[in-house]
């Protein structure tokens, strides 16, 4: 009965509607194809339910549309700090960075790219302006939040005029309440004080927001207290981003180096804290958690303890306060020795010594290829039907491992279906980097269909930023 479903949708369905190449010439052409995977995906709903079950569902995705370019290879890097948001009107919203010249000096600044009809065209927000006129001074690797009164919300980090040292950096916020025409002016929500001699830095925020609408933020730095290693860092605002309390430190350990860090809100208030930082041998992934609201955390512990580096990690709730995580880390001997894979991990959350990590998983064997090929930088999410959906970047080339900056690579996607991960699907080769999945409006940000955006790497100072709809249908 599956199969004859599944052959039914693709008799029934015209052929733009799966159509996986991206050879569009006109942003009408676009928009039709857009529509077309809505209204795939819509049907295939309805077999779904006709058919009964989800064994055979078949991954597809929309054609890749072209959203901007940039001078920037990483800019949309890096995971888990969230470039893809959508608003309640369904609105997209993607942040990066690319040069511009404000005054007498061309730097990069952070904008905000905007569609308003599921992602067929794009524009640039304010005007084609940066979102914030900072001076000429760099802006780097910004995070969007959308609240449940669709007021978006950015952080990045960068120097100004106050903190001018080469890295003297602090994290910086602004919000728009109007879709995107007009934004805030900036500021920087906690500014750590002591900078000398290169000596402190502030970088990698990640927004969230929870069911009150305050905002979290969190990032890596280090302070007058930890000159050597970095600390994860926090603060909140209870007023819509107006004021910020003074940073904190999340359970501060002096002997670790702390990195990239990710917040997640669990949904009875519990506030939960991933980051990667020096173990043995390499780095490993470390989370803890407050009950709270922050005042006090658990001690820093290992989510999948072992001598293999991890790092580059990507994590989400489901609707049962479940934490899903995805993370790369060097291949056991499943795979070639030395390559990276990315694993898969998820987490009940109890109580206390209830909380145990499940066994991590290999999500993409690679076993008899005949080139080892390395794994890098996912991105995760949970759709609306409770499904974890994986994107990452695979590339033969090792990319400096284990400090990687790929150059090359194929954008790879797979689906999490009965506890079963589904066999991965390219999206996007050849020069394709630093995947990212959109998050809907906070604080439960599911969506019925996974959206991503990514970039393609064309020179040394032409980078394209693209942007598909993924879905299933029998």
């Amino acid at each position: 009965m599956g199969m004859n479903c599944g052959a039914g949708l693709r008799r029934t369905l015209p052929l733009f509607m799966l159509q996986t190449d991206y050879s569009m010439k006109s942003a009408h052409t676009f928009f039709y194809r857009v529509i077309g995977v809505v209204v795939a995906g819509f049907a295939a709903a309805a077999l779904l339910c006709a058919c009964g079950g989800e064994a055979e569902l078949q991954m597809e995705h929309s054609a890749p549309v072209v959203v901007d370019t940039t001078e920037d290879d990483s800019a949309l890097g890096f995971p888990d700090s969230r470039k893809l948001a959508v608003d309640s009107q369904g609105h997209l919203y993607l942040a990066y960075r690319k040069h511009f010249k404000l005054f007498k000096t061309t730097r990069f600044h952070v904008f905000v790219a905007k569609s308003m009809d599921g992602g067929a065209t794009w524009r640039v927000t304010n005007g084609g302006r940066p979102l914030a006129e900072v001076g000429d001074f760099v802006q780097r690797v910004p995070s969007i939040a959308i609240d449940a009164k669709d007021v978006i919300h950015v952080v990045w980090y960068g120097t100004d005029a106050q903190f001018s040292g080469a890295h003297e950096r602090q994290i910086k916020y602004v919000h728009s309440t109007d879709g995107g025409a007009s934004w805030s002016d900036w500021r920087n929500i906690a500014p750590v004080m002591g900078y000398e001699d290169d000596a402190l830095w502030q970088e990698h925020p990640m927004i969230q927001i929870d069911q009150q609408n305050q905002l979290y933020v969190v990032w890596q730095g280090r302070d007058a207290n930890h000159e050597q290693k970095s600390q994860i860092k926090w603060s909140r605002s209870t007023d819509g981003g107006a004021s910020w309390a003074d940073w904190r430190n999340i359970r501060a350990e002096p002997a670790r180096s702390f990195s990239r860090p990710a917040l997640l809100l669990g949904p009875q208030g519990q506030l939960f804290a991933l980051a990667y930082a020096d173990g043995q041998e390499g780095m490993r992934i470390f989370w803890t958690r407050s009950d709270d609201g922050g005042a006090t955390w658990g001690a820093w512990s290992l989510v999948a303890p072992g001598q293999r580096d991890q790092r580059h990690f990507s994590a989400a709730l489901d609707q049962q306060g479940r934490i899903h995580l995805a993370w790369r880390q060097v291949a056991a001997e499943e795979n070639a020795p030395g390559v990276t894979s990315i694993y898969y991990a998820f987490l009940d959350t109890g109580i206390g010594d209830e909380e145990v990590w499940s066994k991590p998983v290999l999500v993409a064997p690679m076993a008899g290829t005949a080139l080892p090929l390395y794994q890098f930088f996912p991105t995760l999410t949970v759709d609306a039907e409770q499904r974890v959906w994986l994107a990452w970047l695979e590339t033969a080339a090792p990319s400096g491992y284990p400090q990687e900056k790929p150059l090359t690579g194929a954008v790879r996607y797979a689906v999490r279906i009965q506890s079963v991960w589904r066999a991965p699907q390219t999206i996007s080769d050849g020069a394709a980097l630093y995947p990212s999945f959109a998050y809907g409006k906070q604080p439960h940000g599911m969506l019925s269909s996974p959206l991503l955006a990514w970039e393609e790497r064309h020179s040394d100072v032409e980078t394209q930023l693209l942007f598909a709809n993924l879905f299933v249908h029998p």
